[in-house]
C-alpha cells in the first residue's frame, strides 16, 4: 500500500494510490449532494467511504491498476478520485469484469480541467 506519496504528477496535481487514512478525505469528496447527482449513489457514510477505499485498493492489489486520488501540491485535501479500475457493477456481459475509466472531482474544482488533466496522465501511464 502506498503512503500517499505521488504515483503520478501533472502540472497542477499529485495523484496517489489510495492509502490507509484516506477514507475521511473520500467522505468529504462525496458528501456534497450536487456533486453526487451524476454518480447515482445516496449520501455516503464514513463506512461507505471506507468500502470505496477498500474497492480501490483491491483493484490495485488484484489487477495492478485502479483509481488514484488527487490533490494540489500545496494542499493535502483530496479533490478527486480518477482512474481506470476493475469493474463488477452488474451491468451484464461485456460491462462486468472489465477495466472502466471514471472520475469524481470536488464541486468547487469543476470547470478548471482537473479531471481531463488527471485522466490524460493516467491513460498515458495505462
Amino acid at each position: 500500500m502506498s503512503s500517499g506519496r505521488p504515483f503520478l504528477t501533472t502540472a497542477r496535481l499529485e495523484l496517489w494510490q489510495p492509502a490507509v487514512g484516506d477514507e475521511q478525505g473520500l467522505y468529504a469528496l462525496t458528501a456534497d449532494a450536487a456533486m453526487r447527482q451524476h454518480l447515482a449513489f445516496a449520501e455516503p457514510s464514513l463506512a461507505d467511504s471506507g468500502a470505496r477505499l477498500l474497492r480501490s485498493a483491491g483493484s490495485w492489489a488484484l489487477y495492478g491498476y485502479g483509481p488514484l486520488l488527487l490533490r494540489r501540491p500545496s494542499d493535502a485535501r483530496i479533490i478527486g478520485n480518477c482512474g481506470v479500475f476493475h469493474s463488477w457493477r452488474g451491468f451484464g456481459k461485456g460491462m462486468d469484469n472489465v477495466p472502466e475509466a471514471g472520475w469524481i472531482v470536488a464541486r468547487d474544482c469543476w470547470g478548471v480541467g482537473y479531471a481531463g488533466e488527471a485522466m490524460r496522465a493516467i491513460l498515458a501511464w495505462w
